[in-house]
């Protein structure tokens, strides 16, 4: 038979090769979680990474091996006494450091468990057992590694996905042998062995399971040769199955199952750090080295809306404030930035230098790319004189139209309210141009049949800089005779 031999799949387990696994599983898990969280926080520094490694690792071992939290806790006490002795700043490297250690007996327990259990149990699947349990800590310790900054904790998280593959695949070998031998030996056709029923063999309760917590009812029995003087005649029993040949199979297909689903996951997880265009550039935290900006987030001068509308919010008093910069202005130079604030009507807020220093520090709160150089400061204020003939529709009332129409006007004109039914005024920025937005409101106003504007004393509209904002100097209306 390919693969394992049949003494192979029923010989005991080796002990030694399912220690080493163990070991170096929490090696390698107790490596990759206290690096990841010392990484995660930017705690980078040599000397602490070592220490904590190496604490982090001999607590591991040691809660494997003895399943036992106070050798743990031990070896977290001496990380914490050196980390503090090495250097001043120590307490938060010791103290990420102890959560990745405790990180690190999370995963390891599950192994140490399944270890502990088997050997009890005297199962012939013991190194399948732990082999697939620390496949799946492997694997988590190992997307821990990767998803950190640091190139050489990467490399430990892909050391785990390897080992963790490999003991999949090493698993899944040994099961698909194991499920072939079986298959032979219930179908009968192998001669040297067969199924015995379990209350025919004296002392069949010490024998090992072939599975780890199947609960069983016969035993696999080697036949013996012809009886001599030198040996006794009968069938060797070897261990302990299920009569029926489904449900250990049942089993290892489970098994299987798990462990080809775990190697594709490991699988698809480095193919997409392969292809990914990760940074693997070292952590910039502790190192005093400013960020890269994320591709989220908008640049200062792209900001604008939102610049106008921190300002009208936190700043009391004022009702109108905008954000120019050299693409609104050219005399604005590049990377500079002018606020322009005007006060609430009626209000004895100025935009005074208190108001202007306010005004900076809510620009310098405000999350942004590219920042600008800001200077605050009040529009230049173009005041207005309107007059307006408005021709009345049939039937309607002068007085009442008069009235409206004057409403309208001064609403749009008000720099803290929004107009019922146009839109006020704004900078000269986004206006251009006056005149318009008067002869708008004016045409809106209910029995205005027609209207002739005139914007001080002239016909066309009035255009209008970046930094001036209108006001009304006047308004006259009347209705033809």
């Amino acid at each position: 038979m390919k693969g394992m031999r049949e003494p192979q799949v029923l010989a005991p387990p080796d002990r030694r090769l399912v220690h080493a696994v163990l070991v170096v599983s929490a090696a390698i898990i107790a490596a990759t979680s206290t690096a990841f969280a010392l990484d995660f926080v930017g705690a980078a520094d040599g000397v602490t990474l070592a220490v904590a490694i190496v604490c982090a690792g001999v607590a591991t071992l040691s809660h494997a091996w003895r399943t036992s939290l106070v050798p743990v806790l031990v070896a977290l006490g001496v990380a914490y006494g050196l980390a503090f002795a090495l250097h001043d700043h120590a307490g938060r490297d010791a103290s990420v450091a102890a959560a990745g250690a405790i990180l690190a007996g999370f995963l390891v327990r599950p192994i140490s468990r399944a270890q502990v259990a088997t050997a009890h149990e005297g199962a012939l699947d013991r190194f399948e057992c732990v082999a697939l349990t620390a496949g799946r800590s492997l694997f988590v310790a190992g997307i821990l590694g990767l998803v950190t900054h640091t190139f050489i904790v990467r490399a430990a998280g892909g050391v785990a996905l390897v080992a963790a593959t490999g003991l999949l695949a090493m698993a899944m070998w040994r099961d698909r042998a194991r499920a072939r031998f079986l298959t032979r030996v219930y179908a009968k056709a192998d001669p040297r062995y067969r199924i015995e029923r379990d209350a025919d063999v004296r002392g069949f309760e010490l024998l090992p399971p072939v599975l780890s917590g199947t609960i069983t009812d016969a035993v696999i029995a080697r036949v013996s040769p012809p009886a001599t003087y030198r040996t006794s005649d009968g069938p060797h029993p070897v261990a302990r199955v299920t009569a029926s040949l489904p449900k250990m199979l049942s089993r290892l297909e489970k098994r299987t199952r798990l462990a080809s689903t775990l190697v594709g996951v490991v699988a698809c997880s480095a193919s997409l750090v392969v292809v990914t265009p990760f940074s693997w550039g070292t952590s910039l935290a502790g190192t005093g080295a400013k960020p890269r900006p994320s591709l989220d987030v908008p640049t200062c001068s792209d900001a604008r809306p939102y610049f106008a509308e921190r300002f009208e919010a936190d700043l009391a008093g004022i009702g109108r404030a905008t954000l120019l910069t050299h693409a609104q202005d050219p005399s604005i130079g590049e990377g500079q930035g002018v606020i322009l604030l005007v006060p609430k009507k009626g209000s004895s807020v100025k935009v005074d230098d208190a108001m202007k220093a306010r005004a900076l520090a809510v620009a310098d709160a405000i999350p942004c790319a590219e920042r600008l150089t800001l200077t605050a400061e009040e529009p230049r204020y173009r005041a207005f004189a309107i007059e307006a003939t408005l021709g009345l529709e049939p039937g309607a009332d002068r007085t009442t139209v008069l009235r409206d129409a004057d409403e309208q006007v001064r609403e749009i004109f008000e720099p803290d309210a929004r107009a019922v039914y146009n839109e006020h005024v704004d900078f000269g920025d986004v206006e251009k141009t006056f005149g318009y937005r008067v002869r708008h409101a004016l045409h809106h106003v209910l029995g205005v049949k027609s209207v002739r504007l005139t914007v001080n004393g002239r016909d066309a509209d009035m255009s209008l800089g970046p930094r001036d904002f209108p006001t009304l100097a006047s308004l006259t209306l009347d209705t033809p005779n």
